[in-house]
């Protein structure tokens, strides 16, 4: 006689409850790996905007000084206030400017 296996009547379920367990868990580490993923995330993004606006103030920085370079600086102080100076480009390439005869004017700008 060939003996068959006896299943018990009363089963307490407790590989059910462990693995709900487990799933909670599993669950749980999930969340948190997303939210510092999130943080993470933002973190590169900041630092990407911290990198543009200094890469931007360095840009103007230098293109501050090339326009400080090409426009004439004029030193007259407190003469001839509208901005119109008469001048004149001497050989070695330096400007000559009369602020006090404004006949024929031609507009300067003045630095700001």
């Amino acid at each position: 006689m060939a003996s068959t296996p006896v299943l018990s009547k009363s089963q307490s379920g407790v590989v059910l409850i462990i693995s709900l367990i487990m799933l909670l868990l599993l669950t749980l580490v999930g969340l948190t790996g997303m939210q510092n993923i999130g943080l993470e995330e933002k973190m590169a993004g900041n630092m990407r905007d911290s990198n543009l606006a200094f890469q931007a103030a360095e840009s103007a920085l230098v293109a501050g000084e090339a326009a400080s370079l090409k426009k004439p600086v004029i030193a007259c102080p407190g003469v001839n206030p509208v901005g119109l100076y008469k001048y004149k480009v001497l050989p070695n390439g330096d400007l000559d400017i009369d602020c006090d005869d404004v006949s024929d004017p031609i507009q300067v700008p003045k630095p700001v």
